[in-house]
């Protein structure tokens, strides 16, 4: 059994329990623990129950130590675990190879209890003990946790030296758990600094190792993992291929079938609104879903809401989701939050905090030596640059908005609204109402029906975009507290005719070609008598239809329009 521990073998050493017992008390004692490392609970408990006569009785250091690791294993972790571990400390036999046990558990337990300075106490001397007694894939693994510990208490320098030394042991041990551990810090480490790609054949190469080794509690995190770097790296039919797979492993727990299954649902979620999230974190609470699933899962729901363009709720969801990230000690992730929230903030004109939090974000990621975020941080840079340079003759704060020639001009240069009648009324509302627009009266406004974000948000970020398009930049207009306005050092006028003149003369012409038409009319039909766009048209034939105006049958491309006589 010693030869199987040297390379970590737990199951060797449960094979050769079943073929031919113990000989001793290190062997019943390192049987036991081998069950507890592979997550096989029951197994662990009837052995020990079996071999408590070889372990020197009921109330013997041995059978109380495992019986505690049993019950802080199987999800009993709490202060008093911590309490009732370092109550054993007056009886640890003296042998070594049971003294680097005892603190590695020890080390262990204080990090699963977020106490990360006391655990980095317990990982060293486990980490000299191991080494003292000839057990040097033991003492990897002692170096695994004692990173753990560095990392949650952002001992950089420290852990750097630290995986190091590990990947040195990695090399001469040949251990596949030694190489798994290293790995899984490799990957840790590519996750942090966003390279997905990287990181999700790491994971990969994890999930294989651990599934041979029979670490399926192991697996059940990476399995979660997988499917989260799947949909960053926007592979979905391998995610749902991946998901099918894996979601009826029999060695799974209901808590890891849970969370797979979240992932899956919102992987096929489309436009999200603000009572979805809400329901979804109440759902994720409920399931018990932590640390680095849980953040995950609020990093695609990110990406749903950049998708969409809704940038109020994205900024609002980002700014939350990174205290969050910190709650759940995932650091990194807050960084990740931050670049959506400096996103978000800056499609909607708000250019000084976008200014203050990029700062901090590039200065984050050139600590992390992070080349991806530090290449999002130039890109947002640029766009925030730009969006706040002046024209060549320095007047582009100076809006003039002609609604007779349906042009608007920007400091000298001019740009031509007729077939972009939306974005005209859009301009028209903010210019000649200066004030702040609460979003629901802009929208009724424009589109003549009540405004509800779940049907309505990403047409309205579709009209942000055309009309930011338009005035070269976002910082002409702000989006902020469920408000629309135009920036208060923009001077802008509006000439000419009232806006809905054009609007309502283009409908009277749609409703008399209607009503001279024998037979009901296409879009497509009526598209070729006006010289504006189809999304014009659909526009007011929506209006016609609502007003009762005229009537439609069909779905789709074969929708015809037609007057009631």
């Amino acid at each position: 059994m010693l030869n199987a521990l040297k390379q970590l073998n737990y199951q060797a050493v449960l094979a050769i329990e079943a073929a031919r017992g113990t000989k001793d008390q290190f062997e019943a004692y390192l049987v036991v623990r081998a069950a507890i490392i592979l997550g096989q609970f029951e197994k662990a408990t009837g052995l020990l129950a079996k071999y408590i006569d070889t372990l020197e009785g009921e109330e013997s250091f041995f059978v109380k130590f495992l019986r505690q690791q049993l019950q802080f294993y199987s999800e009993a972790r709490n202060q008093d675990a911590c309490m009732a571990f370092l109550s054993l400390r007056p009886a640890i036999p003296l042998d070594t190879y049971f003294q680097a046990e005892f603190h590695f558990v020890l080390g262990y337990v204080f990090n699963e209890l977020d106490e990360y300075k006391q655990g980095t106490r317990y990982h060293r001397l486990a980490s000299e003990l191991y080494a003292q007694a000839g057990l040097q894939a033991c003492q990897a693994i002692a170096l695994f946790n004692l990173c753990v510990s560095y990392d949650h208490l952002n001992e950089k320098s420290l852990l750097e030296a630290t995986i190091q030394t590990l990947g040195r042991l990695a090399d001469s041990t040949l251990s596949k758990p030694v190489r798994s551990a290293y790995l899984q810090l490799s990957a840790y480490g590519k996750r942090a600094r966003e390279d997905f790609e990287g990181t999700y054949q790491d994971v990969r190469t994890l999930l294989d190792l651990e599934k041979e080794a029979g670490r399926y509690r192991d697996c059940a995190d990476l399995a979660c993992l997988c499917a989260y770097l799947l949909l960053k790296l926007n592979k979905n039919d391998e995610f749902d291929a991946f998901i099918d797979r894996n979601k009826a492993e029999n060695y799974f727990s209901q808590l890891t079938r849970g969370t797979l299954s979240e992932y899956e649902v919102v992987a096929h979620m489309g436009l999200i609104s603000e009572t979805d999230i809400r329901r979804l974190l109440t759902r994720w609470k409920r399931l018990r879903i932590e640390g680095i699933h849980f953040v995950g899962l609020l990093s695609l729901v990110a990406d749903l809401l950049m998708k969409s363009r809704q940038y109020e709720l994205l900024a609002r969801f980002a700014h939350q989701a990174s205290q969050l990230s910190i709650q759940f000690q995932q650091a990194f992730c807050m960084m990740d939050f931050r670049y959506y929230e400096v996103w978000a903030i800056t499609r909607m004109g708000d250019l000084g905090r976008a200014r203050m939090l990029l700062s901090l974000y590039k200065q984050d990621a050139t600590d992390d030596l992070s080349d991806i975020r530090l290449s999002k941080a130039n890109s947002l840079q640029q766009e925030i640059e730009q969006a706040s340079e002046p024209d060549e003759l320095g007047s582009s704060r100076i809006l003039l908005l002609d609604m007779e020639a349906h042009t608007l001009a920007i400091g000298a240069s001019k740009r031509c609204l007729l077939r972009k009648p939306l974005v005209e009324k859009f301009l028209f509302l903010l210019i000649h109402n200066r004030r702040q627009w609460p979003i629901p009266a802009l929208f009724e406004q424009l589109y003549g029906v009540s405004f509800n974000p779940f049907l309505h948000e990403r047409r309205l970020g579709s009209l942000f975009d055309r009309t930011r398009a338009i005035l070269g930049g976002s910082n002409f207009i702000i989006r902020r507290d469920s408000h629309i306005s135009l920036s208060n050092d923009v001077q802008a006028t509006v000439k000419s005719v009232h806006f809905d003149f054009e609007v309502e003369k283009r409908q009277r012409t749609i409703l008399n070609i209607l009503e001279q038409s024998t037979l009901p009319m296409t879009i497509s039909e009526l598209e070729t008598k006006f010289r504006c766009s189809r999304r014009t048209i659909q526009g007011d034939l929506k209006s016609l239809v609502h007003s009762k105006l005229i009537l439609c049958h069909g779905n789709t491309r074969l929708r015809r329009y037609f007057v009631s006589h």
